[in-house]
């Protein structure tokens, strides 16, 4: 992954630790929907960085976000593609733990990844 030299990286990766700072918090009062929609947010931040990365753009909704990440980043893609769905079914009803605990540790594994490749 090439390093964003424009400021819209550095906003995505600060986005997303604001976003993962909130969730843990959340996450650590049990309150896994909250915590659920937080880490999704850090989720869609990280890969827009990864976009940005490769692409030199940031995706301008999810659907271009989809379509560039099922090209470029396949292995994003599947996971996302997968529990899209919960991030929106938490609109309107509760996240149970165990989704919350899956998109959570793909949200701080993404990050420590995003967060070596800026430390280069």
């Amino acid at each position: 992954m090439v390093v964003p030299t424009m400021a819209k990286g550095s906003d995505l990766v600060k986005n997303a630790t604001g976003y993962i700072k909130c969730a843990e918090l959340a996450y650590n009062l049990k309150e896994y929907n909250s915590a659920t929609v937080l880490y999704f947010k850090a989720l869609f931040a990280l890969l827009d960085y990864k976009i940005l990365a490769s692409e030199h753009e940031v995706p301008k909704d999810h659907t271009a976000r989809f379509r560039v990440l099922e090209k470029k980043f396949p292995d994003d893609y599947a996971f996302l593609d997968r529990v899209f769905p919960e991030y929106q079914r938490s609109y309107s009803l509760s996240v149970n733990k165990n989704v919350c605990e899956e998109v959570r540790s793909y949200v701080l594994a993404l990050s420590r990844d995003v967060n070596a490749v800026q430390d280069r």
